[in-house]
């Protein structure tokens, strides 16, 4: 089964998509034509740029996948979450102001939203956008709450002179997660040049910006004095990290079993890396079948980071996505 690669359109020859038949069990039995609740995040499309479509996310609930984690939520608790939300769809330009002051919110502000007809069930599967399960048009909305902003995003967003690379790092040092920056820049809150933009095109801007400057800062890191393993276990997927004395650079090791999301009849094994220096972005559209070669049925990801990690530091301090749990060992030079 290539879940991935099928989104629900039955290429399993199954009678019914087990993924789709989850969704439609969590999702409301009286979809309605009205909203008054919670609205946690933003998303706007990339279709017809720049005339996109966009709207609040709406559930009461939270859309933030490390608070998911923080508080242990299994599987079919998030899918839950998301057979629940409604993605509110207008045209972004008489919902800019209101887009702008739910994504500047420290805190979920509710809204009051009338759909020009009931909410549909419409999920779609994508391979950077978190699925959603109903879908409406914005006939009117109204925010009932006053925003709450932290003292570092209101100098972010006030300086207008401030590039949205710069206002990045400031707002990722001083402690913004990176869901929140991507809020901020796909409402059009960053930057000189101001616009609202695509939630997938943010999202793939913030993290290679992120990225990118602390890998500069780990190459200035002292080599480590051997090697170190730390691996973790999150919702069925197990990884392996590696961090080896050397110059700077990564190589990624994918394994998927027989028949899991990507797989078919064969395992199915991905490979990527870069150096210090890259140019582009990976061209990796998803992994490739590949003969099966090393793969241990204990595993499915596998990555190997060459040096410049400070001595002791585990992936779990790089990041603020990191699963909790790591564990780790020492093993002295080969």
């Amino acid at each position: 089964m290539r879940c991935a690669e099928c989104k629900g359109k039955g290429l399993c020859g199954l009678p019914r998509c087990p993924i789709m038949s989850r969704f439609y069990a969590q999702a409301p039995v009286r979809p309605s034509d009205h909203y008054q609740g919670s609205a946690p995040s933003v998303f706007v499309g990339s279709y017809g740029y720049p005339k996109v479509a966009g709207g609040p996310l709406m559930i009461n609930d939270a859309d933030n996948p490390p608070d998911w984690v923080a508080r242990g939520l299994g599987i079919e608790d998030i899918v839950g979450i998301r057979a629940r939300t409604i993605r509110g769809t207008a045209g972004t330009g008489r919902l800019t102001d209101n887009l702008q002051e739910i994504a500047i919110s420290s805190k979920p502000l509710d809204v009051e939203v009338r759909f020009t007809k009931p909410v549909a069930f419409d999920l779609r599967f994508d391979g950077t956008i978190a699925p959603v399960g109903l879908t409406g048009a914005i006939r009117k909305m109204d925010v009932l709450d006053n925003a709450r902003v932290d003292r570092s995003v209101d100098r972010a967003t006030s300086d207008t002179d401030l590039s949205a690379t710069d206002a990045f790092e400031i707002l990722h040092a001083s402690g913004t997660d990176v869901y929140q920056i991507t809020q901020l820049l796909t409402a059009g809150l960053l930057g000189r040049k101001r616009h609202v933009v695509p939630t997938r095109w943010a999202i793939t801007a913030v993290d290679d910006s992120v990225s990118s400057r602390l890998k500069k800062k780990v190459a200035r890191y002292p080599p480590l004095g051997g090697i170190e393993v730390f691996s973790a276990s999150l919702y069925g997927n197990h990884i392996v990290c590696l961090l080896v004395p050397g110059d700077w650079k990564f190589e990624m090791i994918e394994v998927w079993r027989k028949q899991s999301l990507w797989a078919g009849e064969d395992e199915t094994i991905a490979q990527d890396g870069e150096g210090l220096t890259k140019s582009g972005y990976s061209p990796s559209r998803g992994p490739t079948t590949r003969p099966a070669w090393r793969s241990p049925s204990t595993w499915r990801a596998y990555s190997v980071l060459h040096g410049c990690w400070c001595s002791g530091a585990s992936p779990a301090s790089t990041g603020r996505r990191s699963a909790p749990g790591w564990s780790g060992r020492r093993h002295g030079t080969p």
